[in-house]
């Protein structure tokens, strides 16, 4: 970020970082509350000022954090994503520009996680 033009947004567990050219957005769930925070690297500001999110959740002997993320070009929209979660796993679910999205995580104790695309229909 050497132009200082990168820019920074939080609302609850999302955020949004703007360039000049591009957008990113996150979108983040837990089954605890997570903190996002915008945060910059403790440089010397002559070596440039690098913006960064920082993402926490409270003390606990086990942690699960998932985050999604989308580019756009600058000014267009990202539609909206959105997490839940039952005995089976999480969903993410919504639009980002054209395509619809439907994604389950199915997490088993010690195995790694199982995704599962599905294709995109009216519910």
């Amino acid at each position: 970020n050497d132009d200082r033009l990168a820019t920074l947004r939080t609302d609850g567990a999302t955020f949004m970082m703007l360039r000049p050219h591009a957008s990113l957005r996150g979108a983040s769930a837990s089954s605890r509350p997570v903190r996002i925070a915008a945060r910059q690297l403790d440089l010397p500001e002559a070596s440039g000022v690098f913006p960064y999110v920082s993402a926490s959740l409270d003390p606990t002997s086990q942690h699960l954090l998932l985050t999604a993320l989308t580019a756009a070009p600058a000014g267009q929209p990202h539609g909206e994503l959105t997490w839940s979660e039952d005995s089976t796993g999480w969903t993410l679910r919504g639009s980002h520009r054209t395509q619809q999205v439907h994604l389950h995580f199915a997490f088993a104790s010690e195995a790694p996680a199982i995704v599962t695309l599905r294709s995109a229909s009216p519910a």
